[in-house]
């Protein structure tokens, strides 16, 4: 009867410590909760992993813990604590955490599966439609990255770089006058900068439309005056008004804040070449070769070139 007693006492005091180190772990984890709040990010995580101690099945813990760590950038420390979160739940918030882990370290298949995920536990989440169409961009399949963005734009509403996003898809797709409307859309909504002005520049070129390609390049430069791309679209545009040898300025303006753009050495290349200076282009392509190995366009340019040198 003793025996049972005691063993009774015991058990109530292992339930009322237990208790009390449960309500205890929600303290500590609440504070990380309101450090989290006012970013303060490094006490959030100590408060955090200081409730897990307590309770180890405070699970939620561990996703604000991952949180934490993408907030910091550590992707490493974030993909190790989701993986722990997701050891008990599943959700579409940590689907769409670890695939950005996941898509960071280029692992762009787990990226996938994981976004896919999460669309099927919230199809909502546009956010994830988002980054499935650049992942798609980003492997050159226009059409899908298109259709992605287009339904993150359907489900957010007006987000201004989804609408800028699906201009540059649009733009690649040489749908110009779709780019534009985007792009102009981008900037109603609040996101107006050099890159915007020079994907419209290019468009409105690509159009013949060549007023309106050089008010938005030179706003382009107003915006940023080192942007490279910028005075590489001021090229083409010179070349479209036949003025080859401004055309060559302008590329060797960009060249000069970034020396080793294959893309401009390889049109101030061409523009050399129309100008029959066929030394100063094989420089070009032998140095946008030799940054980049695998340029193929270069290649062909200075093959093209060493045919004129031969003959002369």
């Amino acid at each position: 009867m003793k025996l049972t007693l005691l063993c009774f006492i015991l058990s109530l005091m292992c339930c009322r410590t237990f208790a009390q180190s449960s309500v205890l772990s929600f303290t500590v984890y609440n504070r990380g909760v309101e450090c989290l709040k006012n970013n303060d990010v490094d006490s959030a995580i100590y408060y955090f992993d200081q409730s897990i101690t307590m309770n180890t099945e405070l699970s939620k813990a561990f996703y604000n813990i991952a949180y934490c760590y993408y907030y910091r950038e550590e992707y490493d420390n974030c993909l190790r604590y989701i993986d722990l979160y997701m050891q008990s739940n599943i959700t579409a918030e940590s689907c769409f955490l670890r695939g950005r882990c996941n898509h960071y370290f280029e692992e762009l298949d787990l990226a996938i599966s994981d976004y896919n995920n999460a669309l099927v536990f919230n199809p909502n989440m546009h956010e994830a439609y988002f980054y499935l169409g650049n992942i798609d961009f980003q492997k050159g399949n226009y059409q899908n990255a298109m259709a992605n963005y287009s339904k993150a734009i359907e489900i957010s509403g007006s987000t201004a770089f989804y609408y800028f996003n699906r201009g540059c898809t649009y733009k690649m797709l040489k749908k110009y006058d779709l780019a534009i409307n985007d792009f102009n859309k981008a900037i109603n909504l609040g996101v107006d900068n050099a890159e915007v002005r020079n994907n419209l520049s290019f468009c409105n070129l690509m159009m013949n439309n060549v007023r309106a390609a050089v008010q938005h390049v030179n706003l382009a430069l107003q915006y940023d005056s080192t942007y490279v791309m910028a005075y590489n679209t001021n090229g083409q545009i010179a070349l479209k008004i036949n003025n080859v040898k401004q055309a060559v300025l302008h590329y060797s303006k960009g060249l000069e804040f970034d020396p080793d753009n294959c893309v401009l050495l390889n049109n101030r290349g061409l523009a050399f070449f129309e100008l029959g200076n066929y030394e100063a282009a094989l420089e070009d392509f032998n140095a946008a070769i030799s940054i980049n190995p695998n340029d193929k366009i270069a290649y062909f340019n200075r093959g093209n070139v060493r045919i004129m040198l031969r003959d002369e």
